[in-house]
């Protein structure tokens, strides 16, 4: 990465695509100084050679810049997969005896800051004259639920080796997967268009009808019908 940073800076070095869509892009010199304020944040607290660092990211670009922080510190990262489940997280951190652990908050697709799941909400809620009770993961635990658990390794063992060169292998992968205990998957293909880029105004948002819970009501709300 140094010697891309010096002989041509302005070069593209990594491209992240993130669950929205959007894409985000680094050049090697913007990396490199990515990784130089993540090394010296990590250095600042201690972490040094042989030091276990946990990584517990989403699919985000800093993902790359925390592993290649670590490795310039000659620090040992510890990956770890939000499918694993809390006790084995925890296991895992204990095994390794990581000192840090680098994560990030609630966002992304199971966010409990986007407004316009809210707004949508409040529009079912108006439709079907229910109120609705909403409980999100806290932030880094989303995918700690028993659906995921019982799914989504399957999949990735049943299509394992298999080249998803397009949308129908895909489809047809997942909905071939079953297990010894009788789980069955059914998948189709969604071909509509969604618009994208849709904002929330202010004006919006305190037109819902949204109720905090009394334990983080960030996490825990209802959401009243208007009529």
């Amino acid at each position: 990465m140094l010697r891309h940073r010096k002989t041509d800076p302005s070069r593209l070095a990594i491209i992240a695509e993130t669950e929205s869509g959007a894409t985000r892009r680094l050049t090697y010199a913007e990396l490199d100084d990515a990784v130089e304020r993540t090394a010296a944040g990590l250095r600042a607290i201690g972490v040094d050679r042989g030091v276990a660092v946990g990584l517990y990211l989403p699919l985000v670009i800093e993902n790359a810049v925390a592993l290649l922080a670590i490795t310039k510190l000659g620090a040992i990262a510890v990956p770890l997969f939000s499918g694993f489940g809390a006790e084995a997280i925890r296991q895992r951190l204990s095994d390794a005896q990581a000192r840090v652990l680098i994560t990030a908050d609630g966002g992304g697709s199971n966010g409990y800051r986007l407004r316009l799941w809210k707004l949508e909400l409040q529009k079912l809620a108006d439709a079907t004259t229910l109120s609705i009770e909403v409980c999100h993961f806290p932030p880094g635990t989303s995918k700690w639920n028993k659906v995921e658990h019982r799914l989504f390794s399957f999949i990735s063992s049943n299509w394992r080796g298999e080249p998803l060169r397009d949308y129908e292998t895909i489809v047809r992968l997942i909905a071939g997967t079953t297990t010894a205990k009788g789980l069955a998957v059914s998948c189709r293909l969604d071909r509509r268009k969604y618009p994208s880029g849709r904002k929330v105004t202010d004006e919006e948002m305190k037109m819902i009808r949204i109720t905090p819970q009394a334990f983080h009501g960030e996490w825990n709300y209802e959401v009243a019908p208007r009529s």
